[in-house]
């Protein structure tokens, strides 16, 4: 026999069933959100594995350009020089060896942190001798060796090997075997040249901190040939940070030179960090790094041998 409820008993449990729906929602909420999170993790990760989308989902890139921005803007006159003092500070800042006394002349933070330095205020001993070469920019030697000739490596990070190809020239080849046949890879060729003329290809790592000097110039009397330019995340490259992720300064972007000198092969590598992805050459306008998107493959090159023989070739016909 079936109960029929009066009409007040049936006002309570429709009470009673909203009450309970009520309670079950914020629950329901709770794992829409976990679950939309989720799938856009799994949609970020995917993304930063493809390689057409890899740095253009990359947050350090982002971050890099959005303190690129914020460090050109100009300063208020009169906060200036607090600022300035007050990172001076923090990080332990020279302000004696500064071109430019009246720091309150830097318009923006990216002109004091690329501060020029007084004459003399980094001697150099033997400048005209084109057989020795001094440190291209204030900061601190990480690591300093010979590359290792059987597996081409370089050991940037103590633990850390690094194959030079792959980092000099953005992708891994294929190493010689036993096929005498087989064709011999630049990075080994430039190798068995250094060995013909009795040298050895050395390498030395050096980070610059945010107190130091941030510009950099020629070690040596250096002819650039050639440069390429890589682009990459933009991870920290501080040393405490490097021993814990041992890929950074081969996925990092990064601007190489490479030329010659007087006892043969020469190759500077320009590394860029986060909030300091910037790189700048004087004498290259074409270069720009640290773009809004930059495009696959992601490497760009620029032949200087090249266009100085057509500058030549141009004044020659011009005169």
């Amino acid at each position: 026999m079936t109960n029929l409820l009066n009409p007040m008993e049936r006002q309570r449990e429709f009470k009673a069933l909203n009450e309970n729906q009520l309670r079950r929602i914020p629950t329901s909420r709770k794992w829409f959100g976990v679950t939309i999170g989720a799938y856009a993790l799994a949609a970020f990760l995917y993304a930063r594995q493809e390689h057409k989308t890899k740095f253009r989902v990359a947050a350090t890139r982002r971050i890099s350009r959005t303190t690129g921005y914020l460090c050109s803007m100009p300063l208020p006159p009169y906060l200036r020089q607090y600022i300035y003092l007050a990172f001076g500070k923090l990080y332990g800042v020279n302000f004696e060896d500064v071109l430019v006394e009246d720091i309150n002349q830097f318009r923006t933070f990216n002109q004091f942190f690329t501060r020029e330095l007084k004459d003399g205020a980094r001697a150099i001993d033997a400048i005209t001798d084109e057989k020795t070469m001094c440190s291209p920019c204030d900061g601190s030697v990480l690591s300093f060796g010979e590359v290792d000739t059987m597996k081409c490596t370089i050991d940037c990070i103590k633990g850390h090997d690094y194959r030079l190809d792959e980092f000099l020239f953005g992708f891994k080849t294929d190493k010689r075997n036993e096929d005498q046949h087989k064709r011999i890879t630049m990075v080994e060729r430039i190798l068995d040249s250094a060995k013909d003329r009795g040298n050895k290809v050395m390498y030395c790592v050096i980070y610059l901190a945010p107190q130091d000097y941030h510009r950099y110039h020629s070690p040596t009397y250096f002819v650039a040939n050639y440069r390429r330019h890589i682009a990459g995340y933009l991870e920290p490259v501080m040393p405490s940070y490097l021993k814990n992720h041992k890929n950074v300064l081969k996925e990092n972007e990064r601007v190489n030179l490479l030329g010659e000198w007087a006892h043969g092969f020469f190759a500077m590598s320009f590394v860029g960090a986060l909030n300091v992805g910037s790189i700048t050459l004087h004498f290259d306008d074409v270069l720009k790094s640290n773009i809004k998107v930059p495009e696959a493959p992601y490497i760009q090159d620029k032949n200087y041998t090249l266009l100085m023989n057509q500058e030549d070739s141009l004044n020659v016909h011009g005169n």
